[in-house]
């Protein structure tokens, strides 16, 4: 206890803590930065001349989770076309219910509008769904 000039001593404690829940053995994924843009060429008007690209480690995994997976700087000829990715096309609509009455299923697909070119991201993804439905037909 501690007197003060103007009444009552101070009691109680000087600090206070407590515990808080730690995220340390929860997996964590690696994660990395997007890529930057490209470079300027570095000999430009040449057939040799290079442009660089590079990405980060934002944090690595821990506790069995994934990894970051992939090259963290690339590079491309100057005289090269960009890299394409793949395109799906948009998704038809939902199929009618195989079932007139009670569960069926219905379903949709897409296609690939254009495959990639040049080293571009491939498709991922499924091409079909499918689902549960119900018929509600007259015959129900």
């Amino acid at each position: 206890n501690v007197n003060n000039k103007c009444g009552e001593p101070c009691n109680g404690p000087l600090e206070a803590t407590k515990r808080c829940a730690a995220d340390c053995l929860s997996p964590r994924d690696c994660k990395m930065t997007e890529w930057s843009s490209w470079s300027a060429c570095s000999d430009p008007g040449q057939a040799n001349g290079q442009k660089y690209r590079e990405r980060s480690i934002i944090h690595g995994p821990r506790n069995d989770g994934q990894p970051c997976l992939g090259a963290l700087e690339d590079t491309m000829g100057c005289k090269q076309t960009l890299p394409q990715p793949c395109v799906f096309s948009e998704w038809e609509d939902w199929t009618a219910c195989t079932a007139s009455c009670g569960d069926g299923w219905t379903s949709r697909s897409r296609q690939i509008q254009s495959h990639a070119h040049r080293g571009g991201e491939t498709c991922h993804g499924n091409m079909r769904e499918m689902k549960k439905c119900k018929g509600t037909g007259a015959a129900c």
